[in-house]
């Protein structure tokens, strides 16, 4: 079973990539490899358009920035490093938020990209023009997230860009009590 992964702690997307970064936020939302891995840490600042405080922020195992894209924590990090040492990057940051200042989340690059959604299941249309799926409902596969003979276990549908994540990932995030995750068997 495969599951679409969820930022269940979204808190109204407390924070954005700063303009100063020489990463585009872009290429974080969409899980671009990076060849040269940053030497500095991407600075994220308060969006100012939410009032949850800092421990509440910093309380949180995953943050979904308004762009920039997702944040975990160094909990998550290291436990995703262990057992899936191969499927993400991970990139250092330093978050402003109220006033306050945090480096323990780190970018969580999902770039692995395969088809991972069962097309048969799934309702959607092909858009005339551009030729991307506008999908109504979305059922992933249910076999493994395989391709080129190569097995994945975190990764984003080619049609549309969603984290897809294995049943391993999600019994792994349960049993170490991983919360700010959520798993959809679809969607909606």
């Amino acid at each position: 079973m495969n599951y679409l992964l969820t930022t269940i702690s979204r808190l109204n997307y407390p924070i954005n990539l700063g303009h100063d970064n020489k990463i585009k936020s872009s290429d974080l939302d969409l899980g671009k490899f990076f060849t040269d891995l940053p030497q500095t840490p991407f600075v994220y600042n308060d969006a100012q358009n939410s009032d949850v405080s800092f421990d509440i922020l910093t309380s949180k195992n995953a943050i979904e920035s308004v762009s920039g894209g997702v944040l975990v924590s160094r909990r998550v990090k290291s436990l995703l490093e262990e057992y899936f040492p191969q499927e993400v990057q991970y990139f250092d940051t330093e978050v402003n938020y109220k006033g306050q200042f945090t480096n323990d989340y780190f970018v969580f690059n999902v770039y692995n990209k395969i088809e991972c959604y069962d097309l048969e299941k799934s309702e959607y249309s092909i858009h005339s023009v551009d030729r991307s799926y506008q999908f109504r409902k979305i059922v992933p596969i249910t076999t493994p997230l395989e391709e080129y003979g190569y097995e994945y276990n975190i990764v984003r549908c080619v049609y549309d860009n969603r984290i897809v994540v294995s049943e391993a990932v999600k019994k792994l995030l349960e049993t170490h009590r991983i919360l700010g995750f959520g798993f959809k068997k679809q969607y909606p």
